[in-house]
């Protein structure tokens, strides 16, 4: 822009060629071109001080056509502008300015009420312009893969049609939604100061929020969009959803700068809250949800860790949005077990993390304690944790006065031999509840779920009975107890709902140090090359321990060397070759002949040992 102003002022007084520098201009006097010293004085102006008005006026790329607004709160829009720069923001009949300095400009709006659609134009020494915003409510959905799942994942769930169907017919749905609109964020991250947000500029989102169609809702995070269009058509106003999660992700990579430094840690710490969360902050929202925990249910001291984290998680996002109090949702992870040794164990430490989150105002936890899978950790029924959620958004978010939470550990009072233990979101009344989980159907006729202690720390499965909003709980093996459990375990079989169909949420009421071996982890999910007749077998910890020591008799790391050697050129040479070629075939044979002799002397050892008789 100052390079064409200064084009313009010599070429208008002087012969100036093209194609000739800034620097070239001031100093050229030669092949018949006059530049005079006015000519010169004016380049150094230009190029060393900043003249209002040389910039484009921009602004933050939250903000595009089609957009949503927040409703009933103050609306901040920001940008870029040249120093002393007027940028004037006009919608629904404001018109606001103000003076760009340090290169940045902010103005508020005063809030709006739900409706639309309206033009924005932000005006400078250029303009801008946009069409068919919106004015409702915005929620910022955030976390790890349970919440970054497209929904196009389950729209063709191959497993299971019925997902299947219920996604498509979501989708179907609501392809012309014109009230409900998505913004879809860079999965990047940045140190403390990123100064604008990063938006997905692909063929599809193209970098600015968009409307329902075909082709945005199977990009979009499932439980987010279910939740958001569950919730529009409940409020029927506009909803607007910020889509801003990270696959993996740990929570230290959301937390923000205050946060680390209230958990005692200095240094800047480049993280995904920086770049897709913190940069939007003066960007008013209705509140957030927010599915994350898995990556930091890897290890025992990180789930024992997380209780803190999290609440100060809360906390910093909410003091960085400039509300103490903005609604808060999360949900409870689900049931998984893929290794009992340590998902059973850090699995039930970090639901407790969680639920001690519900301390803090205006939270809620949707449980899904009954939607998982044990060998998934990706769950496809989502649509109902989506619905539990809108269930707390309308508690938590809006006011109402229903029933948003399965039953809640409150007390537990020993009587004789027996625990009697109190909820709280009991509803109408507590219930057991037919279900079906993984391989087993539980009943209604059986409360299950629940273990007992004696005073050594001892837990036996226990007897359960509901007796008014009260659970009753006692063993035959247990004459003084200590302690109740219930649903404490990666995926506990457990059935205890209020009478409005919601789960109560696992919970302990001791303070017993729980205990993680990793040796028992690490040998539950060894891979064995074991003989055909024992590959499949179901076994104990301690028949798995004897038949490892016998594997590793004969599959020493030598000779394992020499199996996946062989190995890898057997799958190579399907890859090249093709399936059922003859040098794959070939390359077969040698695997099989090289581990045919190690099986056959495992079997006879495994026989001998009476490892399963």
């Amino acid at each position: 822009m100052k390079w064409l102003l200064v084009r313009q002022f010599c070429s208008a007084n002087f012969l100036v060629p093209t194609g000739i520098s800034p620097v070239d201009l001031g100093a050229r006097k030669d092949k018949g071109y006059l530049v005079n010293s006015i000519c010169k004085i004016f380049v150094v102006l230009v190029l060393s001080n900043p003249i209002h008005g040389f910039a484009e006026v921009k602004v933050s790329n939250i903000f595009s056509s089609d957009m949503i607004v927040q409703r009933d709160k103050p609306v901040n829009v920001w940008g870029t502008a040249d120093n002393g720069e007027k940028v004037t923001v006009s919608i629904n009949s404001q018109n606001v300015s103000t003076t760009a300095e340090n290169g940045k400009w902010k103005i508020t709006l005063k809030p709006m009420t739900a409706g639309g659609p309206s033009d924005m134009k932000i005006t400078g020494s250029n303009t801008i312009e946009f069409k068919n915003i919106l004015v409702g409510d915005i929620w910022l959905c955030g976390g790890q893969s349970n919440m970054d799942y497209d929904f196009g994942v389950y729209m063709k769930w191959r497993w299971d049609p019925t997902i299947a169907r219920q996604y498509s017919e979501i989708a179907n749905e609501n392809s012309a939604n014109q009230s409900l609109r998505v913004v879809l964020i860079k999965k990047v991250s940045a140190l403390p100061g990123a100064v604008d947000i990063p938006v997905e500029d692909d063929e599809i989102f193209r970098g600015k929020w968009q409307t329902c169609s075909k082709e945005v809702i199977p990009r979009m995070s499932a439980v987010g969009f279910v939740f958001a269009q569950r919730l529009q058509k409940l409020l029927n106003i506009p909803v607007g959803l910020i889509d801003a999660n990270k696959g993996g992700s740990f929570i230290k990579l959301w937390e923000p700068p205050n946060s680390i430094k209230d958990r005692g840690e200095l240094r800047p710490a480049r993280n995904m809250y920086n770049a897709m969360i913190g940069s939007i902050k003066d960007f008013p929202i209705k509140g957030f949800i927010w599915y994350q925990g898995e990556s930091d249910a890897i290890n025992l001291d990180l789930a024992s860790q997380y209780e803190k984290k999290f609440q100060l998680m809360i906390e910093g996002w909410r003091r960085d949005f400039s509300d103490p109090e903005m609604p808060f949702l999360f949900v409870q992870l689900a049931a998984y077990e893929r290794n009992p040794y340590l998902h059973g164990i850090t699995y039930p430490v970090l639901r407790d993390a969680q639920t001690a989150a519900l301390s803090l105002p205006k939270t809620g936890m949707a449980v899904a304690i009954d939607l998982g899978d044990p060998r998934d950790i990706h769950p496809p029924k989502k649509i109902l944790v989506s619905e539990r959620l809108v269930l707390a958004a309308r508690k938590v978010g809006y006011g109402e006065e229903i029933i948003y939470s399965g039953p809640i550990f409150k007390k537990m009072v020993i009587v004789g031999p027996v625990a009697v233990l109190s909820f709280d979101h009991c509803g109408s009344g507590l219930m057991a509840k037919t279900i079906q989980l993984a391989d087993r159907t539980l009943t209604a006729e059986k409360l299950e779920g629940f273990e007992i202690s004696d005073a050594e720390g001892k837990f036996f499965p226990a007897i359960a009975k509901i007796q008014g909003d009260k659970v009753e709980v006692s063993s035959a093996e247990v004459t003084t107890p200590v302690a109740v459990r219930y649903g404490y375990h990666g995926y506990p079989y457990a059935n205890l709902y209020n009478k409005e169909g919601l789960p109560a949420s696992p919970f302990r009421t001791d303070k017993f140090k729980i205990v993680f071996n990793k040796e028992n982890a690490d040998l539950f999910q060894r891979v064995l090359f074991l003989p055909r007749s024992f590959s499949g077998k179901t076994m104990t910890l301690e028949q798995r321990r004897i038949v490892a020591t016998i594997h590793d008799k004969y599959l020493t790391k030598e000779k394992e060397t020499n199996r996946r050697e062989l190995w890898n050129a057997w799958t190579n040479s399907s890859k090249v070759h093709g399936r059922g070629s003859a040098e794959e075939k070939q390359a077969g044979k040698e695997y099989d002949n090289f581990m045919a002799p190690l099986y056959s002397a495992m079997e006879a050892d495994i026989k001998a040992e009476a490892v399963f008789e």
